[in-house]
Order: structure tokens, then sequence, then C-alpha cells
């Protein structure tokens, strides 16, 4: 993007590493802004994970009353309210009547899976790939492939459709902008530059970037010095700020992080903290037998506790004699939107179409949600007939179908009672955990280059790790607030050298033989 000599729109950049009060910045920024806020335009504060939407709404709404013209979702739903639902079925590019899936597996060879993606839009079946491939036609020009043959948004059009969206957006606010791919980044500059949204906020932590995580399935990585959040630095008339408190690790912890990041942290922990230990054992039982030793003697009054690793499938192997769940915890309004997925799977309708057919406002359909999950408390064994007809009698509806739900109602259970009874043993991959944090944290790595990767501390290196191996073992480490256990599945003999210069105590048989 070339630099902007009229740029009206001021833009925002701070840079914060893991644990300093990056959602807590953001949402007080909000707060700031919402006084001014029109009752003809939005704010919009834009996330990457469910999880991460919760958590700001929870917040926000512990300070105010939130307006309807304050929009709080993923990127995703920013893209379909904002972009896709309004202009994509004006160009014909979709019917009016969608439906999303997450992606389209099995088709390996881009051209057919290129076809696959045009004959499902045509459908009204629309991907998250698609939101955004849609989404920067729409904003930035190019064409498309339709049914009918060919649409074509010139820039000419392209432009008057960022015009009008941003006569909508006062201001925006995304977290994690260092999740944010080309694809996303190409409509945010575009807001940008037509001046017409009057603030721009964005917050990240540039180490925390992790190719498999944001471009996944994606064309077009960039380099690391190209990535969106340094883009946006280099390319635009901004603020920028820089947050180096560290309100989540002992000192001990972020003097360790310090090594990997060039945000050199301080914490605000008065703990001084175990040391870092690396469990000198390749056999996952050792090595989990003298992580929860080292658990139990130096923190018995820690609480929660992540295994992590690099993929799931791994995570299940290795760690098959503990309880292993997503690490990604629901918060109360997953769980209540999970029981109204539930509902609507029952009806075999959207929610919308319920609301609307119905006349329901959205706090009535909200009550019956809650319904159902107060019916599984009172009784954990209550039958999917007891639910349904509760819900029949209260949508005032014959319109059940005869379907088998044992298997939606027992997934609902399990999500519940997960969320209730406090499981605090947690298995995920690295990616999942991402945005979390821990007590403890055993990092695994499965192979001794990788392990290599994730202690490198040169610069120059990390920068130039295209697989960006150098950040995943970042992200693992700083998940930790207490103790950080790492590991390897094959031997490290040479590598010891490295681990002492870092500070990192080497352990092994001296506790083995220890028990919880």
């Amino acid at each position: 993007m070339r630099k902007l000599k009229e740029q009206q729109t001021k833009v925002k950049l701070v840079i914060a590493g893991p644990g300093s009060g990056k959602t807590t910045g953001l949402v007080q920024e909000v707060l700031s802004k919402l006084p001014a806020l029109k009752s003809n335009r939005f704010m919009v504060v834009i996330t990457y994970t469910n999880a991460a939407t919760d958590k700001i709404r929870e917040k926000l709404q512990k300070e105010t009353t939130i307006p309807n013209n304050l929009f709080i979702g993923t990127i995703h739903s920013f893209l379909n309210r904002f972009i896709l639902s309004p202009y994509a079925y004006i160009f014909g590019i979709i019917p009016g009547y969608i439906k999303f899936i997450d992606e389209i597996t099995g088709a390996n060879d881009k051209q057919k899976k290129y076809i696959i993606l045009k004959h499902l839009r045509d459908k009204g079946i629309i991907t998250y790939e698609e939101i955004e491939t849609i989404s920067k036609t729409l904003i930035c020009g190019g064409k498309l492939k339709v049914q009918r043959g060919e649409v074509i948004i010139n820039q000419g059009i392209a432009r008057k459709i960022t015009e009008y969206l941003c006569k909508r957006i006062q201001a925006i606010f995304i977290d994690e902008y260092q999740d944010a791919n080309t694809s996303e980044h190409a409509i945010f500059k575009r807001i940008i530059e037509s001046g017409k949204t009057d603030y721009f906020y964005c917050v990240g932590d540039p180490e925390q970037y992790i190719y498999s995580f944001t471009y996944r399935n994606k064309r077009g990585k960039p380099n690391f010095s190209k990535i969106p959040i340094k883009d946006i630095e280099d390319k635009v008339k901004v603020t920028k700020e820089e947050i180096q408190t560290n309100f989540r690790a002992t000192k001990n912890l972020v003097s360790f992080l310090n090594n990997f990041s060039p945000v050199n942290q301080i914490s605000q922990c008065e703990e001084e903290g175990d040391k870092i230990y690396f469990i000198k054992e390749t056999s996952i039982d050792n090595i989990l037998r003298i992580f929860r030793a080292k658990y139990s003697q130096y923190n018995p009054g820690l609480d929660v506790k992540y295994h992590l690793s690099y993929s799931l499938k791994n995570n299940i192997n290795y760690f098959n004699n503990i309880k292993i769940i997503d690490c990604n915890a629901y918060s109360t309004t997953r769980i209540l939107s999970e029981s109204l997925r539930y509902v609507a799977g029952i009806i075999d309708k959207s929610l919308r179409s319920i609301r609307e057919t119905r006349g329901l406002p959205e706090i009535e359909l909200r009550k019956i949600g809650m319904k159902v999950l107060k019916m599984i408390k009172n009784s954990p064994n209550v039958s999917p007939n007891e639910i349904n007809t509760m819900i029949t009698e209260e949508l005032n509806s014959s319109l059940i179908h005869d379907v088998d739900s044992s298997s939606s109602l027992e997934k609902l259970k399990t999500v519940f009672f997960r969320h209730i009874g406090g499981i605090k043993d947690y298995c995920a991959t690295i990616h999942k955990s991402k945005g979390l944090e821990a007590d403890a944290v055993l990092a695994v790595a499965e192979t001794k280059n990788r392990l290599h990767k994730w202690f490198e501390t040169d610069p120059s290196k990390r920068i130039a790790d295209l697989n960006d191996e150098c950040r995943l073992g970042y992200v693992a480490f700083s998940r930790a607030k207490k103790l950080l256990c790492i590991a390897c599945l094959q031997d490290i003999e040479d590598f010891e050298e490295k681990l002492v210069k870092l500070q990192v105590e080497i352990i092994g048989k001296t506790i083995q033989n220890q028990t919880l």
C-alpha cells in the first residue's frame, strides 16, 4: 500500500506481548470512544476466535450497557454482516439465502477445489475462506466466476462500496492483529485509505504470529517482515504504542521469554518464581511423571495445567493417561450458544428463521436455551423427549422433526458439565492454546530439530524462519504463569549447553521415582 497523503482516519497500533493486558487495553479504548458514538453509525470490535469475542463482550458488559450499534464479533461475522450480505447478493455473486460451512476437504487439486467452491456458492453454500475472498473482491476489486458467467467489480465500484461501508462505521477495533491474513489486511487498508472511518485501532504481538494458525489452507503467506501487523506500521501514518508490562508470569519466566522477543517485558508479579526446567527424558510416561512431581513438589497451590505439543493427533497418542479436552474453555455465553444450537437442530431451522417465523424477540429464544441448560443441571439423565417436549410447548410448535437427538444432547451435556465441573487438566495443540494461560505448562517437542527452533534467540534467524517454528515455541512458553517445563521425545545431548546458557535447569532421573 502506498503512503497516504490525505489520510484522515486516525490509526493507533499497540504492540503488546503475552500477559500485557491486550484485551483489557482494547476494552478501555472502546469505552473511551463510546460517548462519541453517533446513533446512525457503528463501532466495530473484531476478534479472531469466539472465545475472545465472549471475553471482550463480558468485560464491556461489566462496565457499561452495550448499545445496539456496537458490534462485537469474529472477523468472519464482521465480513458477512457489513460486506458480504449487503453487497454480494446485489451483484449476483450469491443467492438470497446462504449457509456457511468450515471448509472443503479432499480436494487437493486447486483447480478442482475452485470449481467446487463456485458450484457451492451458486447454491448458497459459503465456506469461511470464501467469505474473505468475496469480501476482498467487493472492497478491492476483481472478478468472480458465478453460475451465469463472471462478475467484475472494477475499481470505481469497489471505491463506492468501500465509501458506503465506511459511512456506516465510525470506529474499528481489532484484537490480535498478528492473526490477520493478507486478504483481511487488504480490506482494512482500503478502509483506512478511504479516510471515511474516524478511528482504527489494532493491537497484537508479532512474535505470536503462526503460519499454520493464520494461513492454514490459504495462499499468499507473506514473509515475517511483511506480515500485516508490520505492514500497517510501515505504510500508514500511525500512532504506535509499545506495552512492556507483563501481568501474567513470574519474574524468572518473563526474563526467560525476553530471550525470544524484541519487546523487553517487565514482570508485575511479586513472585520470583521457579526456574524453567527441561525434563531430560524421551518417554512420555516418564516426562509426565516428572512434570507432575515437580508440579506437586514445588507448586502445591497451582490450579490449571496445560500439556502442549505440535499436533492434536500426537497429543492424543502422548497424553492418553490424562484427561484430554480442548483447552479452549467454554464461557457462559458459549454454553448458551451450544444450547441454542441444539434447539435450532431440533426444529431444523436457523435461529434467525425461528425468531422471524414465530415473531420471537431474541431474548425469548435465549430464555428457551437457558431452560434447556436448567433441565440438564437439575436432571443430568434427562431424555431428549423431555427436552423436546419443553421446546415444543415454549415455541407452540408441532414442527419438531422426528430425529434422533440423543448424540446432540450428549454433546451438550458434556460441554455443560465440563464447564461447571472445573476440569483443570488440559491437553491441546500449541495453536489452540493461543490467547490462553495456565499456572503450569508442559511443552513437548516431538523432534530435536523442532526443539532447536523453539530455542532460537538470533533475531535474524527468527525472522527468516518461514515455517514459524521459532514463534510456535514462544507461544507455548508464554502460556505459563508460574511453572514451565519443556521436553523432547528425542535425545538432546548436544543441546544441553544452549539450555544452560538460557538458565534452564535440566532435570530427570533425580526425581523420577517420586510420586504425586
